[in-house]
Parts: structure tokens; sequence; C-alpha cells
């Protein structure tokens, strides 16, 4: 006991001596190894929509082999991560390059927080708040693969802390260029962090000041703005402006409800892939503690007024609109940072020690969900070696998650195989001209990525087929000998157009409506590799 009080004075005696910014790139880098590791033990991590990005890189670095696709070019927002990839790719390979890119998104994630504490709150804040971050670090934007959104928060964060310099020690030429700069490279990788700077800025920027000072905040705080906002609004009719022919209208506009949103404010960013890392919901709740009883802390563009308007447009925002998803739920990166600058500070000591159990108990349960998760992946992908060089292939899954309960980790996995097999495409986004690339021609409607996922979504079963026709006032008299038609066209049509087919964990009821001509090239409990012989 004598020993380990010791060590701790020699610690704080250590820490005291450390200057500020060396104290939080010291906490930065602690948050990056401790959530980095488990990332060296996999191929890639277990993130969500990754299969797909990744055969997405795969159509631009084999444009010959992929003649239905057109690249759209990558100056242009949420083209980071592709960029990366096409670049560092040919030089490291596929795989190396977009873990290259994850750690750079953590790294960047786990740096900026230590440092907006202490910009806005100070040392001993930043200090308090450090046990708290790792969910804030690995969160659910990571876990979901949407990677480029990701990246773009912490930049937006950097950004919030350079206009902030910019407006107490005074515009200069040179850091204005720099802060223009940022602004463009945040829109690069995504285009709503700028918003959401620009709302923050331009509400501090008109508070509790004279006309004069109000117009000394606007120039210094907004004009660097200017050039990313110009940005923001060309991607905005260009991705209204074009889509490819006959792919349908855009998503409805669809609003989440309040109960839910809530829930998804903690969901949607804290907590990890499983059960495992429900010590995210403990610093979510003292978090929002800290947010009600600090909500009118002055905290400048994070203040009252700041924190309120994220929580608005949060709150008021549709879920889906205009083909863009979790659109509100762009705001709650900013509205938990805002959440981790108001920490108190003082603390009682049984309150610390709940804060620090949290943090890592959530490095615990993330870290290993990463390694349980990837075993599911892997079980995805061990009928490889049974898929031909270029091979035609329809991946049908009809569970896109297993291990995983907050993401659908297995939803777009089928990308693996046109990264390691260059099989054709089919769990990509590129039905617009903002994705780096676009069909040329639009697929069968059969199999159209959504229908085809919804087709299997409603027809697992044949009882769950008749009560949906039930459910439509549709007789039910002949209702199971209309499933299984349904399901011998789409294997008729299937024969005519793929060479393969990769079937995940499907019902029994649905193998035994396969012809005769489909062969088992490969199989598993859980996996089966199909030949189709035309």
């Amino acid at each position: 006991m004598i020993a380990l009080e010791t060590g701790v004075r020699r610690a704080s005696a250590a820490l005291s001596q450390c200057s500020d910014r060396k104290l939080a790139a010291a906490i930065g880098a602690v948050l990056f190894l401790a959530l980095a590791w488990p990332l060296m033990l996999v191929r890639l991590p277990p993130y969500q929509d990754l299969g797909g990005h990744l055969a997405t890189l795969t159509i631009l670095l084999h444009p010959d082999r992929y003649a239905e696709f057109a690249p759209t070019g990558l100056l242009k927002t949420n083209s980071a991560m592709f960029a990366f990839g096409v670049l560092l790719a040919p030089h490291v390979g596929l795989f190396r390059a977009v873990k290259l890119f994850l750690l750079l998104t953590l790294l960047a994630k786990a740096c900026i927080l230590p440092f907006l504490v202490l910009h806005f709150r100070g040392r001993h804040a930043m200090v308090t708040a450090a046990p708290l971050m790792p969910p804030l670090v690995h969160h659910w934007f990571i876990s979901m693969g949407m990677l480029n959104f990701a990246l773009a928060t912490p930049l937006a964060l950097w950004l919030l802390i350079g206009l902030d310099r910019q407006l107490t020690d005074g515009v200069r030429v040179g850091r204005s260029i720099a802060l223009a700069s940022l602004a463009i490279a945040v829109w690069y990788c995504h285009s709503m962090p700028v918003c959401i700077v620009a709302v923050l800025a331009a509400l501090w920027a008109v508070q509790g000041a004279d006309f004069q000072e109000k117009l000394r905040r606007s120039k210094a705080l907004l004009l660097p703005l200017v050039p990313a906002l110009l940005l923001v609004g060309s991607t905005f009719v260009e991705h209204l402006a074009f889509r490819v022919p006959s792919m349908g209208e855009l998503h409805p506009t669809e609003f989440s409800a309040t109960g839910e949103l809530f829930y998804e404010l903690w969901t949607h960013y804290l907590f990890g892939l499983t059960e495992w890392t429900l010590a995210s919901l403990a610093i979510a709740l003292l978090l929002g503690v800290f947010a009600i009883r600090g909500f009118r802390q002055p905290l400048r563009m994070f203040g009252t007024a700041g924190l309120g308007a994220l929580l608005l447009f949060y709150f008021a925002l549709p879920s889906m609109a205009f083909d863009w998803g979790a659109l509100g739920a762009r705001f709650i990166p900013f509205i938990w940072a805002a959440s981790l600058l108001r920490i108190p500070d003082r603390q009682p000591r049984w309150l610390i020690a709940a804060s620090i159990a949290s943090g890592l108990l959530f490095v615990a349960g993330m870290n290993a969900d990463i390694l349980r998760v990837s075993r599911d992946h892997e079980q995805f992908l061990a009928g490889e070696a049974y898929v031909p060089l270029g091979a035609k292939l329809l991946p049908l899954t009809f569970r896109v998650k297993k291990t995983s309960v907050n993401t659908w980790s297995l939803d777009s996995w089928s990308g693996m195989y046109v990264a390691d097999r260059l099989t054709s495409a089919h769990d990509l986004w590129a039905s617009n001209n903002s994705m780096p690339v676009v069909r040329r021609w639009p697929p069968l409607p059969r199999f159209d990525r959504l229908h085809l996922r919804r087709f299997v979504r409603q027809n697992q079963t044949s009882a769950a087929f008749c009560q949906s026709e039930n459910s439509r006032g549709l007789p039910v008299e002949g209702c199971q000998l209309r499933w299984s038609g349904l399901w011998e066209e789409l294997w008729q049509e299937i024969s005519h157009e793929y060479d393969y087919v990769l079937l995940w964990q499907p019902p029994q009821e649905v193998l035994r409506t396969l012809p005769e001509s489909f062969t088992t090239a490969f199989e598993t409990d859980d996996l089966r590799i199909l030949k189709v012989h035309n």
C-alpha cells in the first residue's frame, strides 16, 4: 500500500512538471493506443459499411474490369478515404491503405478531445474528463464504417479551436488562410460538419455585443468558412441534380420518434458493438447530467446558445432526407463534445472512481468486440477460395448481423469478395453523382440492391410471407405456393445473370426451393457458395 501511494505521488509530481500541451498529447496517445491495438490483430475491423467501400475502391483501382461503373472523380466531398486508398493502395496494398486511414481517424479523434477540453476549460478539467473520453474516440460512426464523416468531426473541432483563437488573438491573414484551408479539408471529408461549425460560429458572433463587436466577430469567425460553405452549396445542388436513370426517386423523408432520438443519443455514438460496452451508458448518463447542470456555462461557441442549437437541430431534423441517412445524427458528436466541456471543476472521489472504471470497462469491452465480431467476418469470407477470380457472384445475406448488436456488421461485407476475388460488385453505393462511382446503367429491377434486400427480408419463410399477405387483405389460400413461386422465379433469373450465389444463414425452407442445377461448391453451418449451371 505504501509503495502504491509512493508511486501515485511520483506520477502526480511528474504530471505537474509536464506542460499543458504535452500532457494533452500524452492523454491523446494513451487513448489512441488503448483503442487502436486490436486493429493490428485483424485483417480489417468489422465496420458495417467498410465492405462496400472496399468494393468501391476495387472498382476505382480496376476500372477495366467494371465497365458497368463510371468514376465520378475524387475532387468532391465524402472522398477523403477513397482518395487516400487510391493513392496508397498501389504502394502498400488496398487493405493496408484502408487500415492506415482507420488508424489516422482514431488518432485524430483521440488527440482532439484533450486539446478541446484544455482550450475551453483548462488543464484540471482535461485531466478529470480523460476517463470519459474512450467512447467518444471509438464511436458508432467508426463502427458503422462512416469513416469520412468520422474524420471530419475531429477536424471540425480543430477548426472551432482555431476560429476561437483567431477571435481572441486578432485576425491574421496567414491564420485566416490556414483556417479556410482546414474548413475545405473538413468539407472534403464530409459537408455536414462544415455547416455545424458555421452555425456555432454564427451564434457566437451575434451574441451579447454591440454592432461593431458583432461585425468584428463575424469577420474573424465566418469569413474563413465562406469557401467551404460555397462548396457545400454546390455539393447539395449536384446531389439533387443527378441520378442514374431508372434508379428510382429519392428515398422518402423519415423522422424518428422523440423517444428513439433520446435512445439514439447513446446508441448512435457512445455504445459499441455489443452489450460488452454497456459501460458507455454510465458515461452517457454522467455527460447528460453535466450537460443539464452546466447548460448555462459560458463556453463561447459551445455555450448555452451553441448547445441549444445542436439539440434543436438534432431533434428537429429528419433521420433521412434527400437520400442522406442519419441526417440529424450528424449533430451527436458535437452534442457530446459540448457535454464533455461541462464537466464540473470539483467531483467527489466516488464519481471520479466511477468515471475511471466506466472508461476502462468500455475500452476492454470494445477491444474484445472487435476481435469477437471479426470472427463472424472470417466465417462470412470462408468461401472465397471457392469463387473463381472475376466470377459473377450474387450475395444473399439473410441475416446482416450475428454477434454485433448495434450495427448490421455483415450488411456490405460481400464487398470483400470483390476486393479479394474481383467478383461482380453488388453491395455498394452507386446511384448518385456525389458517390465515387456511379452505374452507367441501372441493374435489372430484380437485382437492385435495395429491392433484393427487401425481398430477402420479407420472404425468409412462407409463414412470414403469408402473414404479410393476410395483413394486406390478400387471400391466404395458396400463399405458400405463391411464396415458393417467388423464389423459383428468382432462382430462374439468377441462372441467366450470375455464375455463383452466396447464401449467408439461409433458412432451410428457402434451401428447399433451390433448383437441382445449383450445386454446392462450399458449405458451413452459416455459409453456402452455390455454383450456377446455366
